[in-house]
């Protein structure tokens, strides 16, 4: 009996992790999006959503020498410090 070989399988590239947080560094980034914890509790859904949203395409999340995370857009060479769907999240909380 000759053993069939099977053909190469490509795994695709992990999904970007959520971004896991210290609940310091959560309260923070609740205020970032310019929500107040405790006035805007029935909007805290909204943080959850960012805090575990996707990069978007062309976009990857690098670490500098110092552990800083940052992001860098590969087709416009854009590099930021906050997550690119950020914004989009603030516009989020400032219609709802």
């Amino acid at each position: 009996i000759v053993p069939v070989q099977q053909p190469a399988v490509q795994t695709a590239q992990p999904a970007a992790q959520p971004r896991r947080q210290h609940v310091m560094e959560v309260m923070e980034y609740i205020k970032d999006l310019r929500m107040d914890p405790v006035k805007d509790a029935d909007m805290l859904w909204i943080a959850e959503e960012a805090l575990q949203a996707q990069l978007p395409p062309n976009w990857e999340q690098h670490t500098d020498d110092e552990g800083r995370i940052y992001y860098h857009n590969q087709a416009t060479g854009e590099s930021r410090w906050e997550h690119p769907m950020d914004d989009a999240f603030r516009d989020v909380v400032e219609y709802y």
